[in-house]
């Protein structure tokens, strides 16, 4: 997504710097993460303790054309109740679909290959 006053390269660049800074904050704070990528739709979601009952949040956020990504809007979803709210449990499914067919990436961002 090329912005008018950034190079699809310079975006390129940015987007690889963000990775490895988001993996190093995880690799201080987290037990376990993986990253997996998909080339459409242009969509962003972290998943923390999602399986946990009382303590899951998935965190969505969509691209918006000409923004930067660091700044685009984004929506929570808390695994408050049993069973989970049906929002919740869509977007459940919706990373185990996006495993079945995304990359893996290592930690520096290249693909993972023979991971799934």
């Amino acid at each position: 997504m090329a912005h008018p006053e950034q190079s699809a390269a310079d975006l390129c660049a940015l987007r690889d710097r963000a990775k490895g800074a988001v993996a190093a904050e995880l690799d201080a704070h987290c037990a376990s993460y993986t990253f997996y990528e998909y080339d459409q739709p242009l969509l962003f979601a972290s998943y923390w303790d999602w399986a946990a009952p009382a303590r899951g949040r998935i965190h969505v956020s969509s691209g918006v054309w000409g923004m930067n990504v660091a700044r685009t809007p984004g929506v929570d979803h808390l695994r408050l109740t049993e069973p989970p709210s049906a929002a919740y449990s869509d977007y459940v499914q919706g990373l185990e679909n996006l495993r079945k067919v995304a990359r893996v990436l290592q930690r520096d961002g290249t693909e993972a290959f023979g991971l799934k």
